[in-house]
């Protein structure tokens, strides 16, 4: 009634009366400007008690929890005080700090949440494996707590310890755990699930322990089953085998593994399918029902368990690759079908008519026009990888090639317009005529340490490349190698010993544009070929200013003619690449 009053008395002053005199005196704008006056008051009375009301809850919002922690011994302490809320969820310390010093926690005392005020909002708890006591009562009368986790250093549940936990629902008792003591989950009355992974029967020292848990199933280790449904006290309880998995070893060219080796109603398998060399997977089913379109990177997964679970899975030769036998031990290997696609692995070892062959070549065109294929990995049982084997891939971007190959044939990689990079194992002494013809977007070539000659147009048309290294053993180049190569600026030669070169090997612009590297010691002996010395430009004051010395051989001084003088020449002299006057 009184905020009726209120309310009436505001209208009359603030409405009636102004109404009155306006009307009495015509001033509508002031009966106006009262109204205004009179729905601002309103709007500010209400903000100012939303204010206060923000206030009043950040007054009682809640605080993390804080421990009250008593060292037990020089090393261990326990926690003998929970308070505040964590927003539902309490993580138990492995260690705390006592005047400077670290103990590790192994015991919660039973009145740590006596006093806590928000003891019936927590939802779940962890505890740290370092927790080896719980005391009486510890966590009881936690209503709203649905998860907690045993931890396996604990082999014993203390008296009341979860007493009235009315949300919790399951348990899962570790294989450690021995004993449960009284009423231990006496009055869990929605307690639905009990996993019980000890293969001998946990102790239980009262009748009471699962007072009115009367939706409670019990479930076992299939081992154990036999034992707990003949123990007096757990034989009062509906007690059931856990979920095995069937098939996993009755699997031939190939094995099949499972994540657990049991599971409980309501959980999901995964299984791990590996097929031998040259196998893959035909067919799996999982409980009589195909599963093989799940499979994803050899895995495959099983929801909702509620039975033992059956998988069979059957393997079939690998359809990617087709294999011919070389010799009483090896065979070579090529693409089934030119859709192959993706990255591949090719394999090692192929069993035909069930004889096992080491995968030692890849076949002439193995994978020529596999358009598809993005990557390759080679095994080092192959040796030789025969001409035109990825030639026209044009997707391919990565290939590992293995030291153990020594040949590579011609027009190997020809086409190859996305390969970027390769490395070429050492013990290939040659490069094949048109190796890399028409890989556009190669940029980094690593030649092996024994390279002794280049065939002719090996990276013809490689209009990338910027660089390449001539290793010392090189003793050949053939003509057009770098026809094409229109970005080639640097080309560096470790061989001290010119090698044999034909005009045509690198194209009239790289001579005129490409700046050669040499070693010191050879300095002189390549700006005096006939055709290495086209690297010189002459029509300039230094005829070796394309020609440059290796600078690992510093020290060593050269007229402009390229020939070696001492300290006591005077003139111009390079040294390490560089011109200077020496009076």
């Amino acid at each position: 009634m009184k905020g009726k009053r209120e309310i009436t008395s505001q209208i009359f002053v603030y409405w009636i009366i102004p109404y009155k005199f306006a009307s009495d005196s015509n001033n509508l704008v002031v009966f106006t400007v009262l109204l205004l006056i009179y729905f601002y008051s309103i709007i500010m009375k209400k903000l100012l008690y939303t204010f206060l009301g923000l206030v009043g809850m950040l007054s009682t919002a809640k605080a993390d929890y804080q421990f009250t922690f008593s060292s037990l011994t020089d090393n261990t302490a326990c926690i003998t005080k929970i308070s505040g809320s964590g927003n539902g969820k309490l993580v138990i310390p492995e260690t705390t700090t006592i005047s400077g010093k670290s103990y590790t926690i192994t015991k919660i005392e039973g009145t740590a949440l006596n006093d806590n005020e928000y003891k019936g909002d927590i939802t779940e708890i962890s505890l740290p494996n370092t927790i080896n006591a719980l005391g009486g009562s510890t966590f009881a009368y936690c209503t709203g707590l649905t998860k907690i986790n045993i931890p396996t250093s604990l082999e014993a549940l203390a008296g009341n310890l979860f007493k009235s936990c009315t949300s919790l629902k399951r348990i899962d008792l570790p294989a450690t755990l021995a004993r449960i003591n009284s009423a231990a989950f006496y009055g869990c009355y929605n307690l639905e699930m009990v996993a019980v992974y000890n293969p001998s029967v946990i102790e239980l020292k009262d009748s009471d322990i699962f007072y009115d848990c009367s939706k409670m199933k019990v479930y076992v280790l299939p081992s154990a089953y036999t034992a707990y449904t003949n123990d007096t006290k757990w034989s009062a309880y509906n007690i059931s085998s856990m979920y095995v998995v069937n098939g996993l070893n009755s699997v031939t060219n190939g094995t099949v593994t499972a994540d657990k080796e049991t599971y409980l109603p309501g959980e999901t398998a995964t299984f791990t399918i590996t097929p031998n060399a040259n196998y893959e997977i035909k067919s799996v089913t999982i409980n009589g029902i195909n599963y093989k379109n799940s499979v994803s990177n050899g895995e495959v997964s099983y929801s909702n368990i509620t039975s033992d679970i059956t998988i069979s899975v059957t393997f079939e030769e690998d359809s990617k690759f087709f294999f011919t036998v070389i010799d009483e031990n090896n065979v070579s290997v090529k693409a089934k079908s030119t859709s192959i696609s993706g990255s591949i692995t090719i394999p090692s070892k192929a069993t035909i008519s069930g004889k096992e062959y080491n995968v030692t070549e890849i076949a002439s065109d193995g994978f020529r026009n596999c358009s598809h294929v993005t990557a390759v990995v080679i095994p080092s049982s192959v040796t030789k990888i025969n001409g035109s084997a990825f030639r026209n891939c044009i997707n391919l971007a990565s290939i590992s090639i293995p030291s153990s190959v020594t040949a590579i044939g011609g027009n190997g990689f020809d086409g190859c317009a996305s390969l970027t990079t390769i490395v070429l194992p050492d013990n290939l002494v040659a490069l094949a005529g048109y190796l890399f013809n028409g890989c556009t977007e190669l940029e980094n070539v690593t030649l092996p340490a024994n390279l002794d000659r280049i065939n002719e147009y090996a990276f013809s048309g490689c209009s990338s490349l910027k660089s390449i290294v001539l290793p010392v053993k090189f003793t050949k180049i053939n003509n057009n190698v770098f026809d094409g190569c229109t970005s080639l600026v640097n080309v560096t030669c470790k061989a001290t010993t010119t090698p044999a070169i034909v005009e045509t090997s690198f194209t009239e612009t790289q001579y005129k544009n490409a700046t050669l590297h040499v070693p010191a010691s050879a300095l002189s002996a390549y700006t005096s070929h006939a055709i290495w010395g086209k690297f010189m430009k002459s029509d300039t004051a230094t005829p070796i200013k394309n020609i440059t010395a290796d600078e690992q051989q510093s020290g060593k001084r050269y007229n402009l003619q390229g020939q070696e003088v001492g300290e006591g020449y005077r003139g111009i002299v390079i040294k390490n690449s560089r011109k200077y006057i020496q009076r």
